[in-house]
């Protein structure tokens, strides 16, 4: 048996896909809720630094063991078949749906972005405020 067919079996491909998925969803979020509750960006990168660490632990947690529905045993301890018939398809399925609509809203959130607050941080009717803090922490804020 290849080693990429390996991979397969073991569903490596599969958990590979779904941390990445998971991680980029951490993120988005950490992005929105981090300037709401004031967090500091030193957190972001600590918690991109915790999943580009525990990418490879998955990788190999995946490869060593198999989700079977007695729990998570050593793969090849248990030859008993793993889905249901069709229960693979509808986890396909589910993936690809989560994709589609994650890309749909970037494209609607493309599409509805407002261009104008891009003149707010050298517009010269904005003068007079340049010298506030919170100017200059708002237009931090929006890395102008």
């Amino acid at each position: 048996m290849s080693f990429f067919k390996e991979l397969k079996r073991r569903n490596v491909y599969r958990v590979g896909a779904m941390y990445l998925v998971a991680g980029w969803l951490i993120l988005q979020i950490m992005d929105v809720v981090g300037p709401i509750l004031d967090l500091p960006e030193s957190l972001a990168k600590l918690v991109l630094l915790v999943l580009a660490i525990g990418f490879p632990v998955a990788l190999i947690m995946a490869w060593a063991f198999e989700m079977t529905p007695g729990g998570l045993v050593r793969d090849g301890a248990n030859n008993a078949p793993r889905y249901a018939p069709g229960q693979r398809r509808k986890i396909d399925y589910f993936i690809f749906g989560t994709l589609l609509v994650a890309l749909d809203g970037f494209e609607t959130a493309f599409e509805a972005r407002d261009n104008s607050l891009f003149y707010i941080g050298y517009g010269a009717q904005f003068d007079s405020l340049r010298n506030q803090p919170r100017f200059e922490k708002l237009v931090e804020r929006m890395k102008l």
